[in-house]
């Protein structure tokens, strides 16, 4: 088993893209949406029925860049993804977890991006409870294999 990075909180350096979710999107944008967060056009439409009119893209980034970064299975139990997108939803996740685009307003921007790095918070609460697991696993097996005088 190998130790898992913890992910830095979002802050202004992480922004990869900002999209102007109205009149103004690009087919550019639209296909980026499709291809790497697997968001249909009448999904989009459906989540942006809240009134929300950016779309924020983040680059997740590692804490520790020599441990690794698959942060899937911590990911999916913080962040759930619906079979049906709600008007409520405005977190979504890529498919390698490298990136997150969330949905908001221009009014409500602090406060999403405070409860995103909330959801952040509790993802590396997972990591840091896994990553103590290994450790202490690795301890034993060190403790029963090594002889005792050294």
């Amino acid at each position: 088993m190998v130790k898992t990075s913890l992910i830095r909180r979002i802050t202004k350096d992480s922004i990869d893209k900002i999209l102007l979710l109205n009149k103004y999107l690009t087919s550019d944008d639209s296909h980026m949406l499709r291809e790497e967060f697997n968001i249909t056009s009448n999904e989009l439409t459906h989540a942006l029925a809240g009134h929300r009119d950016l779309g924020l893209v983040f680059n997740l980034q590692q804490e520790h860049e020599t441990l690794s970064f698959d942060w899937s299975p911590f990911m999916h139990r913080v962040i759930l993804k619906n079979d049906v997108v709600s008007k409520l939803d405005n977190v979504f996740i890529n498919e390698s977890c490298s990136k997150v685009l969330l949905l908001t307003t221009k009014r409500l921007l602090k406060v999403d991006i405070k409860k995103l790095n909330e959801k952040i918070d509790l993802v590396n609460e997972a990591i840091s409870r896994y990553n103590h697991h290994i450790e202490r696993e690795r301890r034993e097996i060190e403790h029963e294999l090594l002889p005792k005088d050294l």
